[in-house]
């Protein structure tokens, strides 16, 4: 019987490989314009660049290979740009794809399939969702008046500064999250899970709630409001610098660990089991 199913694995394989042509990048490299109808919501794919500029009008600069022009898709519909290649049957190798965006703001981003988006100005908006998934990237920094949504995951990163309203922040699939400057909200709640990392300083006015599995690990300073900080699973918190906290809750199991150095001017409780570890300075 095996050598039958060594033959069918082996047409399955051909007849997969027949239908999915490679197309690479020839290296001439074509520019257009294009006017948009008003967008808020700007969803990109396949590994697409794109860079976001503030503007009062809107459109699109592309520059890309003459050979992947024809499927270059950059269309804005029912206030969503979509950013991406149109040919499911090809895979591309080696290609530029560059799409200059401009728009007054916009408001829910999503970033799949290895794509990028540079914020080249900052991005300021009343409230914004990111949802970044299968190893893409996003840079830039943000001014969010109100909620701050992100949900990052399958190997993506997340690397920013700036200011919002509350903010929930979900980081999987080993996934990152880097503020390069201190970002500064008035509540913060936080889930690392999966061997995520999250990486920089925060000011958080009010309560600051962290949920830490699967050995991610977050390592922070700064202050913030009463904090409910819960590690399992191997999960690290390393404070480089001083957390000042009026009231904190610790609750540490499965291995993890918390060290450094902690100012809490109230009550302080801890509950640590499973053969975790804390390491607080005073």
């Amino acid at each position: 019987m095996k050598k039958p199913l060594v033959f069918i694995a082996l047409l399955s394989f051909v007849c997969v490989s027949a239908c999915v042509s490679l197309i690479t990048g020839n290296g001439d490299i074509v520019t257009s314009e294009r006017a948009l109808s008003p967008f808020n919501n700007v969803k990109i794919s396949q590994i697409a660049q794109v860079r976001y500029h503030s503007s009062k009008e809107y459109k699109a600069v592309i520059s890309c290979d003459s050979n992947i022009e024809k499927y270059v898709e950059v269309q804005s519909s029912s206030h969503t740009l979509k950013i991406g290649l149109d040919n499911a049957s090809v895979t591309y190798w080696n290609i530029t794809f560059i799409v200059d965006i401009y728009s007054p703001e916009i408001t829910g981003i999503s970033l799949s399939g290895s794509s990028r988006l540079e914020l080249v100005d900052t991005l300021s908006v009343l409230s914004l969702k990111i949802k970044l998934s299968g190893d893409s990237k996003m840079e830039g920094e943000l001014r969010c008046e109100g909620s701050f949504n992100a949900d990052i995951s399958g190997g993506s990163s997340l690397k920013t500064q700036g200011k919002s309203g509350a903010a929930d922040i979900r980081l999987s699939g080993s996934s990152r999250l880097e503020l390069v400057d201190t970002l500064s909200v008035p509540s913060l709640k936080i889930k690392l899970s999966g061997g995520s990392k999250m990486e920089g300083e925060l000011l958080c006015e009010g309560s600051f709630n962290a949920d830490i599995s699967g050995g991610s690990s977050l390592k922070t300073q700064g202050k913030s409001g009463a904090a409910d900080i819960r590690l399992s699973g191997s999960s690290r918190l390393e404070l480089v610098d001083t957390l000042s906290v009026p009231s904190l809750k610790i609750k540490l199991s499965g291995g993890s660990k918390m060290e450094g150095k902690l100012l809490c001017e109230g009550s302080f409780d801890t509950d640590i089991s499973g053969g975790s570890v804390l390491k607080i300075k005073s």
